[in-house]
């Protein structure tokens, strides 16, 4: 009996023992140093606490984060890819220049010959903080080569650093059993004053009043009509960028179809112009296979996206020609892919995407003005449908994204004043633990909504372990969004687990299991914001009522005759007459 306790005991114990190696440590502030192409000063400072920590000020925002960075000494240990990297960083701002700091983490190799990279943000307060978050090791690497690097100067501040260190976990540690430091943002609160007013927004703009008027053939009202309204589908673009298990035949693929049909009515289908991509017979192939399902499906789609404005993407054999025939490359392929594709239902485009991170090679080929040639050519092939330039960082990094958005702004107003028939304004959503307070994204949207153009959130997804706070963030960032008349529409980058740009940010498992993101978004999508009211007429046979827009449902049950219609409900109110072969007992109404 003893002996099976201590087994039980023992059993349990190693259950919860879990391998880690420190790899890096880094907690002598004396020997930190802060470098990059931007000056800044930096010194050892004792706290008002007696700690000592390394206090580096930067004047004005970098024109990159990394215009000042901080480097680790690097790993003292090997690490394999698929290791789970638990990076510690005690850290604050001073509240000299900001009162919200932000640091930027970047594990990175330190050599030459193997790339590799995997970040985080973080949002630095005037208080001391211990910040413990997890990234995935990208590669595998021998010891003395892989880093920490903080890049200090997206925002003026003023940092104190303390300490900075990180552990290895094996690929499969759960990731309660890391410790990880809970993720939070300004405006979490359920009583949040932004909630009031986005909850005002949306009774305003996404919903309409739709009237119901019952009367028998002679046209004698009928009173107490039982009515029944069922949502169908929503005018806002609930969407989803779809991979390759779309088109799988087996089990896995019956259910992302089925989980996509059930939850989103909207499709961003990739269609890179790239050797591994448009040009490849077979992903040409998957690119058309994509769209003539959702045409059979009925779901309107958009394509990402007609021409990237970078080396990374471009073929390599297009290296070396001389850049007038570069750009009649790039040009021909945009009336290639609309024409493709619009036959198969396609008729709204991402033109050009990151021109900000792409500047060099846009000045190489003529500079940015060369892309309101491209959205020239695609209206030519595309007259009603609409045309987007989409760019990254502007709602994401806590806000604290001042210089991106001053970059599109100028990017917009060039290719503007070059005649590029911009449609709409498109704005990435790629999030980490660094997570921008929903009165934040109001203000930036209303800074970009001056533009008259339709605003789309083209890719969004939130890459973190913590997924109470992923859920909770989710649900406010699509409220701060559906509030906004402007914004069109939110496209989620991925929702399982086994086909994801970045796998964390899933809302459903490899094993097709719900999460907390999941069930948010059902309880918000398809239950708070879609329509399921029951009522009666009154007594001159009229229902009314705000519903949202979209499609909706009417049954009306008097006396055994069913009817049953769907009315499309938009931007004006709807009045729908309803005439019932059944005289009410006061009629009285004669030729």
């Amino acid at each position: 009996m003893l002996r099976s306790f201590v087994c039980l005991i023992a059993s349990f114990f190693v259950f919860e023992i879990v391998s880690a190696e420190k790899v890096i440590e880094f907690r002598d502030p004396a020997s930190m140093r802060a470098v990059g192409s931007q000056s800044a000063t930096s010194k050892i400072v004792n706290d008002e606490f007696g700690d000592s920590a390394f206090r580096v000020d930067i004047e004005k925002a970098g024109e990159v984060p990394w215009a000042v960075v901080m480097h680790t000494g690097t790993n003292t240990k090997p690490l394999l890819k698929g290791d789970r990297l638990l990076c510690e960083i005690s850290a604050r701002v001073t509240g000299e220049r900001t009162e919200y700091g932000n640091l930027r983490i970047a594990t990175e190799s330190a050599v030459k010959h193997k790339q590799g990279y995997a970040g985080d943000q973080i949002e630095l307060t005037t208080k001391k903080k211990t910040y413990r978050f997890t990234v995935t090791c990208p590669g595998d690497y021998d010891a003395g080569e892989y880093r920490i690097a903080l890049h200090l100067a997206q925002i003026p501040q003023v940092v104190d650093i303390y300490a900075v260190s990180m552990e290895r976990y094996d690929a499969d540690t759960p990731t309660s059993q890391l410790n990880i430091s809970p993720i939070s943002w300004r405006g979490q609160e359920e009583d949040a004053p932004w909630r009031i007013q986005a909850q005002k927004r949306i009774e305003e703009f996404r919903k309409q009043t739709l009237k119901i008027i019952i009367t028998d053939d002679l046209g004698n009202p009928v009173p107490d009509a039982k009515l029944n309204i069922q949502q169908r589908k929503h005018a806002w673009r609930f969407g989803m960028f779809v991979g390759p298990t779309l088109l799988a035949e087996n089990e896995d693929g019956r259910k992302y179809r089925e989980l996509i049909k059930s939850r989103y009515n909207y499709l961003a289908l990739p269609a890179y112009l790239a050797n591994w991509g448009w040009l490849n017979e077979e992903s040409r192939s998957r690119y058309f296979r994509f769209a003539d399902w959702a045409q059979e499906n009925k779901l309107p789609a958009r394509g990402h996206l007609l021409v990237y404005p970078g080396w990374a993407v471009t073929p390599p054999e297009w290296f070396n020609i001389p850049k007038p025939d570069l750009r009649k490359n790039l040009e021909q392929h945009i009336p290639t892919a609309i024409d493709a594709l619009r036959v198969r239902g396609v008729t709204e485009w991402d033109v050009t995407n990151e021109l900000r991170m792409n500047e060099a090679f846009m000045d190489e080929i003529g500079g940015v003005q060369v892309a309101a040639d491209w959205f020239k050519a695609a209206r030519e092939r595309l007259p009603s449908g609409d045309l987007y330039i989409n760019e990254t960082f502007i709602l994401s990094n806590g806000g604290k994204t001042e210089t991106e958005q001053a970059k599109y702004e100028e990017h917009i107003e060039q290719l503007l004043a070059a005649g590029a028939p911009i449609d709409g304004l498109g704005m990435q959503g790629h999030f980490g633990s660094q997570l921008t307070p929903p009165e934040k994204l109001i203000e930036t949207l209303n800074r970009f909504a001056r533009y008259g153009k339709k605003i789309q959130i083209t890719e969004f997804d939130i890459d973190t372990d913590d997924k109470r706070a992923q859920a909770l963030y989710m649900r406010d960032f699509y409220t701060a969004c559906f509030s906004h008349p402007s914004v069109v529409g939110v496209v989620r980058w991925g929702f399982w687990e086994g086909e994801m740009w970045k796998p964390r940010g899933h809302a459903f498992t490899k094993e097709w299991q719900t999460t907390l993101v999941s069930e948010a978004y059902e309880d918000l999508v398809l239950g708070k914001w879609w329509t399921n009211l029951e009522g009666q007429t009154d007594a001159n046979g009229i229902w009314k009522d705000r519903v949202f827009r979209g499609v909706q449902n009417i049954s009306v049950d008097v006396k055994g005759y069913r009817y049953n219609r769907d009315l499309e409900v938009d931007s004006d109110a709807v009045t729908h007459e309803v005439i019932l072969p059944i005289r009410t007992s006061t009629n009285t109404k004669s030729g």
